[in-house]
């Protein structure tokens, strides 16, 4: 073989620089296998069968490790939010698809060796999002000590939960997490703690998760300027506190 010939000679995989998949290795880059369509749960799939739909190595991987964290495919769509999955390779696979957690029965369209077998969960008790403490929390499905704290950190500085809703809200606290966890949460009788904005200082109200430091001097100036609200509408006379803002933080605050 001439210089020139060598020159232009492909690299062999295992010289490239870089990570592989297993794919890449298993398999040279010209005698990929053919890819084989069947039914799969993104929430199930292993690698190996990953591969058979003819689909990236790296993709899976991104798979495994948003499954590790407790991440659950809800639907069809929600792969496409995946890394690195192309759009075609989606609409190739898109129609196979099948999440046996939204389904009543098992699904008789997978094959033998795939047929999902139903899992039997944990029974949960319901909390009070607004009375409960640390035990409570970590007794709820992928919640340990350090989301407890938080939780209920974030329920002190509001001044306690209007809605289930707001303990999505929670720094650090995955969507899929909550979703797994809000079946179980109950909003009882508590009220919550409300701030005087006549009266409260500016540390006061910035220390308010909603209202922070901006919108806490505008309520000082508008003082100021104004002298004191006489109702909390009056509030969305501040340009910063928009319709959206005004709603949030509304159940917080009085003039009394």
């Amino acid at each position: 073989m001439s210089k020139l010939e060598q020159q232009n000679e492909p690299e062999p995989p295992g010289n490239r620089t870089g990570s592989f998949t297993n794919r890449e290795k298993r398999y040279p880059e010209k005698s990929l296998p053919t890819p084989t369509l069947f039914y799969f749960d993104p929430n199930t799939i292993s690698l190996r069968e990953w591969e058979k739909l003819g689909l990236p190595g790296r993709v899976f991987q991104t798979i495994d490790k948003y499954r590790s964290k407790g991440g659950k495919f809800r639907s069809a769509d929600d792969l496409k939010k995946i890394y690195g999955l192309k759009a075609e390779d989606f609409d190739r696979v898109a129609a196979y698809i099948r999440i046996a957690e939204n389904q009543k029965a098992p699904v008789r369209a997978f094959p033998s060796h795939d047929v999902y077998q139903p899992r039997f969960n944990k029974n949960y008790t319901s909390i009070d999002i607004n009375d409960s403490d640390s035990t409570a929390w970590i007794q709820l499905p992928g919640i340990g000590n350090r989301l407890a704290s938080r939780i209920i950190n974030f329920r002190e500085k509001l001044g306690g939960f209007c809605n289930v809703d707001q303990v999505g809200e929670t720094y650090g606290l995955p969507d899929s997490v909550f979703q797994k966890i809000k079946p179980y949460l109950l909003k009882g009788t508590s009220e919550v703690q409300k701030i005087n904005i006549n009266t409260a200082s500016w540390e006061q109200l910035n220390d308010h998760p909603y209202i922070r430091s901006a919108i806490a001097s505008a309520i000082i100036n508008y003082r100021k300027e104004h002298g004191v609200f006489n109702e909390p509408d009056e509030l969305k006379k501040i340009m910063a506190v928009t319709d959206e803002l005004f709603k949030k933080i509304s159940p917080y605050i009085s003039v009394k």
